[in-house]
């Protein structure tokens, strides 16, 4: 199986499962030095209807929230419109705007 057939299946099980795929910024930080997921993977899930969320790496205070202005650009690219907010375990989709 080649790389797109894979990224294709991956997203449409995370599309079947019903659940959000997570646009994390820790990835710049360490060796790998990008946001995670990749990009094509992040289209593939987008493409489907799987709702996102994004994260930072939260080890440190300081350190949260950090680059979400990358992680918004990358989502917007992807095509999204909106990102998921959960509140006490309830999913709200909000505008990136």
């Amino acid at each position: 199986m080649n790389l797109h057939a894979e990224m294709n299946d991956a997203a449409e099980a995370a599309a079947r499962a019903g659940v959000a795929v997570e646009i994390s910024t820790a990835g710049l930080h360490k060796p790998v030095g990008e946001l995670y997921p990749d990009p094509a993977l992040l289209r593939a899930c987008v493409q489907r209807g799987v709702p996102i969320t994004i994260a930072s790496d939260v080890h440190v205070p300081a350190l949260v929230g950090r680059d979400f202005d990358l992680a918004l650009a990358l989502a917007r690219e992807a095509g999204c419109e909106t990102v998921t907010v959960f509140e006490a375990r309830q999913a709200r989709q909000e505008p990136i705007g």
